[in-house]
């Protein structure tokens, strides 16, 4: 396996038995999968019956040793994947090519188990359930090759369950008993099958084909021979289903058809419509087929099609049997045109059926048309050597202009873009100068930068694209909704209503999100809310509701609380940005480990509205992962890095050195380390730290080490703010208030690497955290005291430049001390009396207002805190960090009236 030669093309290649033919398969299937578009299943593969039996043989034959390599996290040579990744792929496919033929719903794990060898069975089976390293094999297996799975479900108990029978969607065993029930009801159906169809993460086109393809065969509106075809195509569906499929679908039809999600009923009368230019204007062409096979059992008489006018006219006679003629093409424009099927009466026509051709979705408001054919504007990969065409919904515009012919009609605009089209190309409200969509250009380059990573969920939102997104916008409130309940008698201002009892409604929010590159995802979720409705004169109105948590790609989406006045980011006790209900640009922010919040901006808010976003913002930066392997690790990056002969790999220990080390490449993104790092590892090129990884903080350090340490911690970019690391910080403002207090005021001299540190401003709402949470004790008194009484120029210069960034902390250290002089010195150079306490602070272009002489007030309860005569409610002590936070002008003139006491 060390040579791309050797490696094999088929499984015909490999003998099941032999040591290394989980790897050998796991190549020959990975690269069939890898030609898929993610995400991917394994009937998506189509294996051959010869395939299939390797599997079972391959199964049968495996030993304990084999069994292991579940458990293995080491790159084989010659691989990209580890044989840990290689057992869980191999055994997906063997389990659910097995489950697929045997199993029923609900029932996996037995007809498995059965199939592995004793040996197999008893390694990787307790009490009929497979032991962990199984599960871990499966799921990295799933993640590695992007295959369709569910263990980003909150449920996580039949996540591998589940993940088996995303594979292939449903069991044969269910054709004959339950295929007709979900088809006619649409109830009980599997969760895999659901997932399939309406998961935005899971759904896949192909199986949507399958199930569409079975209702419209029980509807009669597609021909017995016209299913066959599409199913003989459909790789969800093994060549011995097609015809008991057919049977179950036209089985029982007095059970009627369950209708579509959103009601509507497919039709297969018209092909894809496809957009064409007729000069300058833009038209689209559709072709009326298989209309002998879709009439079913209409009655004798005269028909006719109509989209706006007619289209085609025939007869039925007796027989059932169709005669007439048909425009075989026709040119509409409408976004959403009517189709309907009328007959002949006595005087007139009568509607028969009607239908809804989508041409493209101004909900969507923005369309993409690649030699016609609609694309998903929202997540298609466009490449600037192509020709598209793009149709705008009213309202909105294009700049920069670009485009060999425009038209459109009512509103809209329709454009043709003709190949080299700018990369800048973005569509706008009408003055607004935020975009509302972007281009994803599959040609730009990876970004070198990935500022935001959250732990926890919810975090980020996977929705297919790389590199990972950041939010940029959530939903706008409720505007309209319905819903059904028991009414109820009601009091409202002296005047009795009707009102619903509280049930749960649904609408549909827009959620925008941009990654690190700048793309623009725009799309929108259905948000499950639950409240209450009034009948007033002008109708039913909702009252007031809360947001539900809704579940969308995965993760967990949440929606503004909409008595939030003035939403905000909140980073720990930091505003950050707006979290505006019409979309801001992206927001960069600096990641110690604390929480993303979203939360009501002003100073008296109230905790119950927030919203955490992220439970822990982290920054790894290139790192995506350390693994271990054997005695040593793997450093998984997130991209290939372009220069690594300049990067240098540093390895922390437990004592606080730092070691150079020397990867071994795997490959462009995996790098062999020859020792597992105890305590954290750094990536640095050119003096920057691009990435970092750290597993805990250090603490075994050497007095003597205590200030290389701590600068380490914050040039690393240590989470210096989640629990674990903070609990470190604290014990180091304990046992050394010199060095500790030294270093978060930022005057630390000397590090351990010659690496850059972090932007100053960045690193201050770190120290003032720690700081503010922080009682010194008298050695921390005996220390300050020490340093005025030696003070010097150079001394009081240091402290009034940390008194303008933690004007508390230094106060209460600098009053503790008792010395005048030194206050005086200091405050002299904090300059605060040319500051003036304003009443209102200016915040992202907004003046934000506050109560008259708030800020003074704030002032005069932090001078009694800081001489320990007086306390900080909670609420004072929030609205002093958020007036600390937003106007560092405020921070100036409080510093000099804590030091001066005036």
């Amino acid at each position: 396996m060390s040579e791309t030669a050797s490696m094999p093309h088929s499984l015909d290649d490999i003998a099941p038995e032999s040591h290394e033919a989980t790897i050998g398969a796991a190549t020959v299937l990975g690269t069939r999968l890898n030609r898929i578009r993610s995400p991917r299943s394994i009937a998506e593969l189509q294996l051959p019956a010869a395939d299939c039996d390797w599997l079972q043989r391959w199964a049968a034959t495996l030993g304990k040793a084999v069994a292991k390599q579940a458990r293995q996290a080491v790159v084989p040579p010659g691989c990209d994947f580890t044989r840990q990744h290689a057992f869980g792929l191999v055994f997906m496919a063997f389990a659910a090519e097995t489950a697929r033929r045997e199993a029923s719903e609900g029932v996996v794990w037995p007809h498995i188990r059965k199939r592995l060898s004793t040996e197999a069975e008893s390694a990787l089976f307790v009490q009929g359930q497979p032991v962990a390293a199984v599960k871990h094999a499966l799921e990295a297996a799933c993640r590695y090759w992007r295959l369709r799975h569910a263990f980003d479900a909150e449920e996580q108990q039949a996540a591998w369950y589940r993940s088996i029978y995303l594979q292939f969607g449903f069991t044969q065993r269910s054709i004959g008993s339950n295929l007709t029930v979900w088809l006619a009801q649409g109830a009980s159906r599997p969760a895999a099958v659901l997932s399939l169809l309406h998961d935005p993460r899971l759904r896949c086109p192909d199986f949507e084909v399958l199930w569409r393809t079975l209702r419209d065969l029980r509807r009669r509106n597609l021909s017995d021979a016209k299913a066959r075809q599409v199913l003989s195509d459909n790789p969800w569906v093994l060549g011995a289903w097609n015809e008991s499929l057919r049977t179950a679908a036209t089985a029982r039809r007095e059970l009627g058809t369950a209708p579509d999600e959103d009601g509507t009923v497919e039709s297969s009368l018209f092909t894809v419509p496809s957009l064409e230019w007729h000069g300058s204007q833009p038209r689209f062409r559709v072709e009326l087929v298989n209309l002998a096979d879709a009439v079913g059992d209409l009655e004798p008489g005269a028909y006719r099609i109509r989209i706006g006018k007619t289209v085609a006219e025939f007869t039925v006679d007796l027989y059932g049997t169709l005669n007439g003629k048909q425009q075989a093409l026709l040119s509409i424009w409408p976004a959403k045109p009517i189709a309907s099927l009328e007959q002949r009466t006595t005087s007139s026509w009568a509607v028969v059926a009607s239908e809804e051709i989508v041409l493209w979705e101004p909900a969507d408001e923005v369309a993409v048309f690649a030699e016609g054919l609609r694309l998903d504007a929202w997540q298609a990969r466009l490449h600037r050597d192509r020709t598209y065409d793009l149709i705008a919904a009213p309202g909105l515009v294009v700049r920069p202009p670009h485009a060999s012919v425009q038209g459109g009609q009512d509103g809209a605009t329709a454009l043709h873009l003709e190949a080299d089209w700018p990369d800048t190309l973005a569509v706008h409200f009408e003055g607004d100068a935020d975009p509302l969509w972007v281009p994803f250009i599959d040609d730009k380059p990876r970004p070198q930068r990935l500022p935001l990573l959250g732990r926890a969920s919810p975090a980020v939102v996977d929705l297919g694209i790389e590199p990972v997104l950041r939010f940029s916008n959530v939903a706008k409130p409720v505007a309209a909704a319905w819903a059904s309940g028991q009414r109820v008698p009601f009091t409202q201002d002296g005047d009795v209503v009707e009102l619903t009892a509280p049930v749960p409604f649904a609408e549909s929010v827009q959620v925008r999100l941009r990654g690190t590159d700048g793309t623009l995802w725009v799309g929108r979720v259905d948000v499950e809310r639950l409240g209450a409705q009034h009948l007033g004169p002008d109708g039913w109105n909702p009252f007031p509701v809360d947001a539900l948590d809704i579940r969308d790609c995965g993760r967990r989406l949440r929606v503004f609380d909409h008595r939030m006045a003035e939403p905000v980011l909140r980073l720990g006790d930091r505003i950050v940005g707006p979290c505006g209900r019409h979309g801001r640009g992206v927001i960069l922010f600096d990641a110690w480990g604390v929480e993303l919040v979203c939360g009501d901006g002003r100073f008296n808010r109230d905790p119950d509205l927030e919203m955490t976003l992220v439970r822990e913002v982290t920054e790894h930066g290139v790192v995506q992962d350390l693994e271990q392997a054997g005695e040593g690790g793997c450093l998984v990056l997130r991209y290939a890095l372009p220069h690594v002969s300049g990067v240098q790999v540093y390895a922390v220990s437990l004592d606080g050195r730092t070691e150079r080390i020397i990867p071994q490449p795997v490959d462009e993104r995996h790098w062999a380390l020859d020792a597992f790092p105890e305590c954290a590892v750094l990536i640095v090129d050119r003096k920057d730290v691009i990435g970092s990884l750290w597993l805990e903080p250090p603490d075994l350090v050497h007095p003597d080490s205590i200030a290389s340490v701590l600068m380490l911690l914050r040039d690393g970019c240590a989470p210096l703010l989640n629990r674990e690391f903070r609990r470190c910080a604290r014990n180091l403002l304990d046992d050394h208030p010199a060095a500790a207090l030294w270093w978060l005021f930022g005057l630390t001299e000397g590090q351990a690497l010659d690496i850059h540190p972090p932007d100053a401003d960045g690193f201050a709402h770190v120290a003032r955290n720690l700081l503010l949470e922080w009682s010194p004790d008298i050695r921390s008194r005996d220390f300050m005291a020490a340093s005025l009484d030696q003070g010097t120029g150079e001394t009081w210069d240091k402290l009034a430049l940390a008194a303008m960034r933690f004007p508390l902390p230094v106060a209460r250290l600098v009053r503790s001390a008792d010395n005048a002089a030194a206050r005086s010195e200091i405050a002299k150079r904090v300059g605060w009396q040319a500051v003036a306490g304003g009443e209102t602070l200016e915040f992202m272009g907004r003046q934000l207002g506050v109560h008259p002489n708030f800020l003074a007030t704030l002032g005069d309860l932090a001078c009694d805190y800081a001489l320990g005569t007086g306390t900080l409610f909670s609420v004072q002590e929030e609205n002093l960090l958020t007036a600390m936070n937003l106007s560092a002008e405020y921070r100036r003139w409080l510093a000099g009236r804590l030091l001066t006491g005036t």
